[in-house]
Parts: structure tokens; C-alpha cells; sequence
């Protein structure tokens, strides 16, 4: 029994994971006060305290104390900078106190998340090396060598395939099949045995192909980069069920920007030959046969009615129909298997050579049957059986390429919650996986069980949205499914498509693409500059994101002198042209205030060519009369008409932009124009210098500058 007193709530998760690393068999209890707390015999006591400079810890076994220790700490300005050195304090303390009182070490040393990784990833984006950020992860997190090591191995080679995807403005897709052949004794995920409920499976697909429906169109501007189909077991349906399936994926979703498209057949029982022929002819570039284990005493234990031979067959059937991507899932620690059977498994799945190897360290969760089954789930030699896979794959090719940890995985506490790694040949690692598992993009989940993963600009921030798990509830529920995430994406991911729907209006179907394209542009990096200005300026969130809508739109009355005028300028305007071009400051106010934009956003952009001092147009407003939106687009706009290249000019260097409107300077508010001027010399600027270098240096296409744009209003807000 161990007892913790933990004031308040703030690192209950943290403590109690650490706790667990160390003594996964004990009983764990939290308190906030010792006061009438009993003692039992064999009982262990820690003790944290907070000061406004320090923490401290303090354990005793049976009332006699064995340790205690203070950490000095300097409280920062920024919240969150400090709760998070509280956070990695706090660990540190704990794993030195029980570290030094039972003499036990963790190889993942205080490390208790699932996602390790992103840890010496954003190390590596900061511009370090490997040799310090391995060393970091040794002092920093108390890390052994060699997982430190294969850690950062990992994240490197995670970091260089993200380089080939452009996963800020892409999304992936799940489609949940939960239907198996039969149901293994260790699985937790949603699955339904295909036998006694396969006649729901049409009812079930109709129900699906509504949510793909919806999914398709749900996230304007972003472009969809692969498709997992998993469960479950996908082939668990019949040929004609799966070639519904796959033909309604391949019409729905546009392939274009997809790089990989994978399918987990999973069970080589449910795997035929027109089944894999089927897969090839509508696209589907990987593929999974997961065995788990070639040792038949353990697939008849574990619940998996297909042989080690079927295993063989279905691999080499799929070879002869041309799959060049295959991958196959091992499990070490199933129950009852020696080190002696997983190398008997390593060596016959290698005669296969598959393109990939999962090797997964098996895990007892709450849903799973093994888990009530004690005496089948603890493995001693998990460790090594682990370190034979991986000098296996080593030995054979195959490198590490995506890592993830879990709860509850059997072996000793000092490697408890052992990993998961992914191995490929190279260039055939799963995209999929690392998109998920570093919370790079947003995974639209579809089916019973599908968890939507929303992640938020710079990854500090993901949301999930799920799907219920019960098949009839899916089935009979699945407009509010579709509603869960339209409701989700209408509130909290600022997808306004409005901006999108305006420039594809019917009475803009005439407009020169080049036209179109220069509006983008400007209306990106116009936004994304007052963006950072109204922050400066400590302008509330809700006034930023007006100001953002307006940015981008400011100028889209212009579409209307397209083919009048606008398409045909090719040098500086003369005083007929100039007068006409006033005109789209009015335009643009028309345009917004018909599609139902706010009256804030409305004034903003109506008054943009406002100057502070009287000069501009259209109302001559000056001063305070002009509204506060107005007067930081306004700034804004000037600047990054100068650092743009025009037909008649390139484009002004930032110093140079910035002396020509400080000769001007009587047009602009001067609290923003300060304001501006501290952006332009901040650390953050360099994000707008590449936006700036982007857009003059590209020759983007209007689909490509419509998925910049939803980007730049996400990020901005």
C-alpha cells in the first residue's frame, strides 16, 4: 500500500503514472491532509509540499522516514512556462526519492506519456544536435542510454519523412470497420464478430458512407494526405461488402494530395484472393497481415482461428497480385511464450520478408478478456524478448520509424509501460502512424469507436470528438455522429468558409485567375501582420479574429473591376483608374455585409483606406472616428502593398517599407503603428518574412493560396 498526500489536483495524473512505473502490483491512495489517516502495516507514506520557492518531498516506510529532499525553484513570469517546470520538478523529485530508497531504476526514467518522441523532436526543431539532445534526455528525464538513444533515433527519422508532407495544411482519415472473424483474447478495440452480426454490416456501411458524406466537404482548404481503413478486420466483409466500401472511398475523397492509402487486412482468414485483387485495383498502396505470433499453441490460446501456414499463404498470395507494401504485427509477451518462440516467430515471418514490422509489447486493458485471466499476462522475459525483435530488424533492415508507449504492458517495473515500434524498409514506412502518434495533423475518425483528433495550431492544443462504440447505436445514431463534429468544427476550429464561398461566387466565375490570386495573397499576409498587431496591442480574442475575417476580405470588392480594369493594369495607376479603384473599399463592404459577416468586420473593411489624419477615403473619417480595426488594417495593408511585388515594381525590402511610412507616418494610428514596429523587431516576425518570401517567390496556384489562406486565419487566431 502506498499513501501520498498531493495538495491539490494539479499533478495527480503525473504522480500516481510515476508511482505505478515503480510498483505496478501495489494499491496506490491520494489525501490531502495526513489528519485521520491510518496507518496499515507495510504501508509506504510520500509527502509533497509547494512553497512559492521551492518543492519538497518526504517518504517513510511504517512511520520511519528514508527520505527527504528539496528542490529550489525560481517562479517565472509566463503561467505555463511554469507549471510545466513544476511538472518536470515535481517527476524529478519522485523518481529520485524512490529511485534512492529501493534501489530500482526506470529505462524511461520519469517519461510516463505515450508519445516520447515529441520531446527530442521539438529539440531538434529548435536547431539542436543529436549528441545533446540525447543528453538531455539522459539528465533532463533520468532516460537510460539506449532508450534515450532510440528515442531520439526515432524522432530524427520521424522528423525527416514530415519534411515530404505538408501535414499543417493536410488531414487524414480512419474508417473503423468493427468487424473480426472471431474476437483475440487481449483485444480492446471495438470489434463484433462478423459470424453473429455480419447482417448489420450493410446497415452499418449505408450508415458510414452518410458520414463520409459529410467528412468530405467538413474542412474546407485543408487537403486530405492518407486514408487508414482499420477495425476491426476490414476484409472480415464479404468481397461484395469491401468493394462497396473501397469504391465509395475512391468517389467520395479527392485522391489528389493523397500519399498513401493503407488498408489493414489484418487476419489472414478473412483474406481472399478477389479480396486482395480488389484492394489493388481501387488504390490501396499498403496493406497488413498481422500474424502476432507464429506459434499455433498461442494463436488457439489467444483466440485466433487461423493457422501459422494460413499466415504464409496469404503473404505470398498478396506478393503474386502485386502488393509491394505489406506490413505485419508481432506481439511480444503473449501468454504462455518463451524467448525461444518469438525468435521462432522472428525467423519465419523474415523467410516472408515483409516491407514492415510492428512489434507491439502486449498490454491488458480493462476491455480486454485477458486481463481477467492473471496467471496468462505476466511475462518476465518481456524485456529481452523486446531487444530480440529489435536486433532482429536491425539485423535485417528494417529501422525504427514510429514509437508509442501504453499502460499496463507485462514485464518488470524497470522497463514498465514498454514500447511499441514501428520498423521499415526504406520508403516504406507507414505515414499514418506518425501523423497520429506526434499529433501532426487532424485524423478524422469515421465508424463506431472513431475517435476524431483535432489538433490545433503549434500542437499544443488536440480535441477529440468521438463516435459511440455500440454498433446499433452508430447505425441508428449516426446523425448525431455527423452533428458531434459539425457542432465541434462550427465552434472551436475557426473554419469560416464564408471567405472561401465569397471568392467562388458566382458573379466572380469571369475573374482572371492572376487577379484572384493577387487578392490571396495580399489578404494572407495582411491578415496574418494585424494578427500579430492586435495581439501587441493586447486586443481581445474575439476583436483579433474580426480583424483576421477582415484582412483576408478587405480587398475582395476588387473582383468586381476585374474585367473592367483590374486585370489589365500593367503599370502605376493613373487618375481615372485611381478614382474607379476607390470604388472597391464600397464593393467590398457590399459583398461582406450580404454574406452576413458582423458590423465590426463590415466598418473594418469599408474603412480600411481610412488616414489618421483626415486624407483618405471614402468617408474622410479621421482620428478616433475611424474604427479600431480600420486603423490597424489600414497600417498593415500599406506595408504589405510595399514588401509585394507589383506589375509596375518589385517589391520594397522591410527596412525600406518601413522609413517610407515612417515619412508618412500622420496616416497611421500611432499607438499601432508602435505597436507594428515591435512586431517588425520581434523573434516572430520571421514567420511573416517567410510568408512575405512565399508568396513573392511563388507562383502558387489560386488552390493552393485558398488552402494558404484557411491556414493563415487558423494560425492567426
Amino acid at each position: 500500500m502506498i499513501k501520498i498526500l498531493l495538495p491539490g489536483e494539479a499533478y495527480y495524473y503525473d504522480v500516481q503514472a510515476l508511482t505505478k512505473a515503480f510498483f505496478p502490483m501495489e494499491e496506490i491512495s491520494f489525501f490531502s491532509s495526513w489528519e485521520g489517516v491510518e496507518r496499515e502495516s507495510e504501508e509506504k507514506r510520500i509527502t509533497f509540499s509547494f512553497g512559492s520557492d521551492r518543492i519538497g518531498i518526504s517518504l517513510d516506510k511504517d512511520g520511519i522516514p528514508i527520505f527527504e529532499e528539496f528542490s529550489p525553484f525560481l517562479t517565472e513570469e509566463e503561467e505555463e512556462a511554469r507549471k510545466k517546470q513544476y511538472k518536470n520538478e515535481v517527476k524529478r523529485l519522485l523518481y529520485r526519492c524512490l529511485s534512492q530508497s529501493f534501489q530500482r531504476r526506470l529505462d524511461w526514467g520519469t517519461l510516463t506519456g505515450v508519445r516520447p518522441t515529441k520531446i527530442p523532436m521539438a529539440y531538434y526543431m529548435e536547431g539542436m544536435e543529436e549528441e545533446e539532445v540525447q543528453k538531455r534526455m539522459e539528465e533532463e528525464y533520468y532516460m537510460s542510454r539506449g532508450k534515450a538513444k532510440l528515442c531520439c533515433e526515432v524522432a530524427k527519422r520521424e522528423l525527416s519523412l514530415l519534411e515530404g508532407l505538408d501535414y499543417k495544411n493536410g488531414y487524414s482519415i480512419y474508417i473503423g470497420i468493427p468487424f473480426c472473424p472471431t474476437t483475440c483474447l487481449y483485444c480492446s478495440f471495438t470489434s463484433y464478430s462478423y459470424k453473429k452480426l455480419g447482417s448489420m454490416a450493410d446497415a452499418y456501411l449505408e450508415a458510414l458512407f452518410k458520414e463520409m458524406d459529410y467528412t468530405k466537404d467538413c474542412l474546407p482548404g485543408k487537403i486530405l494526405e492518407s486514408i487508414y481503413i482499420g477495425g476491426g478486420t476490414p476484409t472480415a466483409l464479404c468481397e461484395e461488402q469491401l468493394e462497396r466500401l473501397l469504391e465509395k472511398v475512391q468517389k467520395t475523397f479527392d485522391f489528389t494530395h493523397v500519399k498513401e492509402y493503407t488498408v489493414e487486412a489484418g487476419r489472414p482468414d478473412s483474406i481472399t484472393e478477389e479480396k486482395l485483387r480488389l484492394m489493388k485495383q481501387y488504390g490501396v498502396g499498403r496493406i497488413s497481415i498481422n500474424p502476432q505470433t507464429m506459434q499455433q499453441k498461442t494463436l488457439d490460446t489467444i483466440g485466433r482461428s487461423h493457422t501459422a501456414e494460413s499466415v504464409k499463404e496469404a503473404f505470398q498470395m498478396a506478393r503474386r497480385l502485386g502488393h509491394d507494401n505489406i506490413n505485419m504485427d508481432l506481439i511480444v509477451g503473449l501468454p504462455g511464450e518463451t524467448i525461444e518462440d518469438v525468435e521462432d516467430t522472428l525467423r519465419q515471418v523474415g523467410e516472408l520478408d515483409p516491407d514492415s514490422i510492428t512489434i507491439h509489447s502486449l498490454v491488458t486493458k480493462r476491455a480486454a478478456r485477458l486481463n481477467l485471466n492473471r496467471e496468462l499476462r505476466d511475462c518476465a522475459d518481456m524485456d529481452k524478448m523486446a531487444e530480440s525483435g529489435m536486433a532482429f530488424c536491425r539485423k535485417h533492415g528494417y529501422l525504427p520509424y514510429y514509437m508509442y508507449r501504453q499502460k499496463n504492458t507485462t514485464g518488470s517495473s524497470q522497463s514498465a509501460n514498454q514500447e511499441n515500434i514501428g520498423y521499415a524498409k526504406e520508403g516504406k514506412e507507414g505515414l499514418y502512424n506518425i501523423l497520429i502518434m506526434e499529433e501532426k495533423q487532424i485524423i478524422l475518425a469515421l465508424g463506431a469507436g472513431g475517435s476524431s483528433k483535432f489538433v490545433f495550431p503549434g500542437g499544443q492544443r488536440v480535441e477529440r470528438v468521438e463516435n459511440v462504440k455500440s454498433l446499433t447505436d452508430y447505425i441508428f445514431r449516426i446523425d448525431e455522429m455527423i452533428d458531434r463534429k459539425r457542432s465541434f468544427i462550427k465552434k472551436e476550429c475557426n473554419f469560416n468558409t464564408k471567405g472561401i464561398e465569397l471568392l467562388d461566387k458566382a458573379e466572380f466565375k469571369d475573374v482572371l485567375q492572376k487577379d484572384l490570386i493577387d487578392i490571396i495573397r495580399h489578404g494572407i499576409l495582411v491578415s496574418r501582420v494585424a494578427a500579430f498587431v492586435g495581439k501587441e496591442m493586447g486586443s481581445p480574442e474575439g476583436l483579433i479574429k474580426d480583424l483576421v475575417t477582415a484582412s483576408l476580405l478587405h480587398d475582395i470588392g476588387k473582383l468586381r473591376l476585374s474585367k473592367y480594369l483590374y486585370g489589365r493594369i500593367k503599370g502605376a495607376l493613373d487618375i481615372e483608374q485611381i478614382k474607379y479603384m476607390r470604388r472597391h473599399a464600397k464593393y467590398s463592404y457590399e459583398i461582406v455585409k450580404e454574406a452576413g459577416y458582423s458590423e465590426d468586420i463590415q466598418k473594418m473593411v469599408y474603412y480600411h483606406h481610412e488616414n489618421y489624419d483626415g486624407s483618405g477615403y471614402p468617408g474622410n473619417l479621421s482620428g478616433e472616428d475611424i474604427p479600431w480595426g480600420a486603423r490597424i488594417l489600414r497600417l498593415c495593408d500599406v506595408f504589405c502593398a510595399l514588401v509585394s511585388n507589383r506589375p509596375y515594381r518589385v517589391a520594397f525590402d522591410v527596412e525600406t517599407a518601413i522609413e517610407m511610412m515612417i515619412d508618412e507616418v500622420e496616416n497611421f494610428d500611432m499607438q499601432a503603428f508602435l505597436m507594428f514596429q515591435r512586431v517588425v523587431n520581434s523573434e516572430e516576425f520571421s514567420e511573416i518574412q517567410e510568408i512575405i518570401d512565399k508568396i513573392n517567390n511563388s507562383e502558387a496556384s489560386g488552390q493552393m493560396l485558398t488552402v494558404l489562406m484557411k491556414e493563415f486565419e487558423e494560425e492567426a487566431l
